[in-house]
């Protein structure tokens, strides 16, 4: 016989989670390949946060018995993305001073702070999507993200009231 404490459904906000990186990561690379756009070091570090909580997603969406370190490991996630996305977004907005880097690889702490003091501004061109440039877009996915349980358990509530 098995532990039904293992053998626990997948929450639907994995699902909705998975949806939402693959759109980000298929649309970063989307503006970077086939809109021929560079994409700065920020955009890169959107990336890969975009990354990192697909691949948590799809473990906790494979294995449910994980679920409540993958919901820490999947908040720490959004948050970066929040805060990335709300940042690169007013630096292209011209909202704050610009410091973006083209650098691939940072061999130390010092490099990745010495890149980021002397970068290069950010693409304005980018804004490919409705007139949003690409962050703003990562940016409301993220917002998406965080109030998406508050709305289910919201809505989940409600209908087992009448039950």
């Amino acid at each position: 016989m098995t532990d039904s404490k293992w053998m626990t459904r997948a929450s639907p906000l994995w699902g909705l989670s998975i949806g939402v990186s693959s759109m980000a990561v298929i649309g970063s690379f989307g503006l970077e390949y086939l809109g021929n756009t560079q994409p700065c070091f920020l955009c890169y570090l959107q990336r890969w946060s975009w990354l990192g909580l697909l691949l948590i997603s799809i473990i906790a969406n494979a294995r449910p018995s994980l679920d409540r370190l993958l919901r820490v490991l999947r908040t720490i996630g959004i948050a970066a993305i929040l805060s990335l996305g709300a940042y690169h977004t007013l630096l292209i907005a011209g909202m704050l001073e610009e410091r973006c880097t083209k650098r691939n690889v940072i061999q130390s702490e010092q490099q990745l702070f010495e890149d980021f003091a002397s970068s290069k501004p950010c693409n304005r061109n980018n804004a490919a999507l409705t007139g949003l440039p690409a962050p703003a877009w990562s940016f409301i996915g993220a917002v998406i993200l965080m109030i998406a349980p508050v709305i289910i358990r919201r809505q989940h509530a409600y209908l087992s009231n009448f039950q």
